[in-house]
């Protein structure tokens, strides 16, 4: 019973505020404008993506694995200069179950 009085009054100490703060504001805060972006970086980003595939049978158990593994590099735009961004893998792998993990060389530098 005091677990539930406790959680009780926390809540209503939470919401009271923030439901008379939205109410006496004449602008939703919803409403407003934010800038997420901040600044962008001329220097090259780099990225990891991960794909795992789990094939499993009609009774749930598990047939087999794939993981796919990308690394990537973006180099931003110039805008000035009219170019557009540059993605170039530097290095691509897979590994299917336990077996080991197999790079893919012809896909290391390739660019779009």
């Amino acid at each position: 019973m005091k677990k539930i009085l406790l959680f009780s009054l926390t809540a209503l100490m939470v919401a009271f505020p923030l439901v008379s703060c939205i109410s006496c504001t004449g602008e939703s805060f919803l409403r407003q404008e934010y800038d997420l972006v901040g600044e962008r970086s001329a220097e090259p980003q780099y990225y990891h993506m991960e794909r795992v595939i789990v094939v499993r049978a009609d009774d749930g158990t598990r047939q087999s694995v794939e993981r796919y593994s990308l690394r990537l590099m973006v180099k931003p735009d110039d805008q000035s200069a009219g170019e557009t961004a540059k993605y170039t893998c530097v290095g691509f792998t897979l590994q299917k179950d336990d077996g080991p993990e197999v790079t893919i060389p012809s896909l290391e530098g390739w660019s779009h």
